[in-house]
């Protein structure tokens, strides 16, 4: 074979596994660039390439919010203490308040904190990963019974798939005492037919005809007959 084309041949071969380690090249540092974290800068909290990395990881993982608010179905001022878990968050957490105010709360290790809400008192975390797992759980004070969605429970546990609102119901199972009606007046029992009534009912003129009429036939009676001996006497 001519040498010339030996020598094409290398060349080819030579500008082929350049660009083949050229691309090879770029997809090592792609990888690395969303898995490799200095361990110098983890202390810290920062990426091989903070910004970059932060910007990738917001919009690849959206985040949303989740607000709890406990709410008094009366006028008294209480404190309520929530055991809180979300097993994305630990570290210092930035919630607000419904006033527009802001503060942070810490969460250990495991995504647990436990926090104090007073009543009708609303708060929201901010920045929760979507699909976040969470469990959230009131201590129940006093004689207050608590109600999630209408439901009696104190606790509630779920997924975040977008903005989450939850709210405890407070409601005081201490009613006042059912005002009794007065009772009403009793009839008089009515008499059955078979038995006479104890009271005397008032008499009717027609109570007085019959008896009338018989006396009066009695007497006419006796009179005809009072009149008839004496006819015969006379006789």
């Amino acid at each position: 074979m001519d040498r010339k084309f030996i020598y094409m041949i290398v060349i080819l071969l030579s500008i082929t596994l350049v660009i083949a380690d050229y691309y090879m090249n770029r997809s090592l540092e792609s990888v690395e660039y969303l898995n490799l974290i200095d361990e110098e800068n983890v202390s810290n909290g920062l990426s091989v390439d903070d910004t970059n990395l932060e910007a990738y990881l917001e919009e690849a993982t959206p985040l949303v919010t989740l607000t709890i608010t406990n709410k008094q179905s009366d006028n008294n001022k209480l404190e309520y203490e929530y055991t809180i878990k979300i097993d994305t968050v630990s570290g210092a957490h930035k919630y607000i308040k419904a006033d527009g105010t802001d503060d942070y709360q810490v969460f250990a290790a495991n995504g647990e904190t436990i926090m104090t809400l007073k009543s009708n008192e609303t708060i929201t975390f901010t920045d929760i990963p979507v699909n976040s797992n969470y469990t959230i759980t009131q201590k129940e004070v006093g004689n207050y019974k608590v109600y999630i969605n209408d439901a009696e429970t104190s606790t509630i546990t779920g997924i975040i798939s977008k903005d989450s609102s939850i709210t405890f119901n407070n409601v005081s199972n201490t009613l006042p005492a059912p005002v009794e009606p007065e009772p009403e007046p009793e009839e008089p029992a009515k008499p059955t037919p078979d038995e006479p009534s104890s009271e005397k009912e008032n008499p009717t003129t027609s109570d007085y005809i019959v008896p009338t009429l018989i006396a009066l036939g009695v007497l006419s009676t006796l009179l005809i007959v009072s009149l008839h001996l004496k006819v015969k006497r006379f006789d």
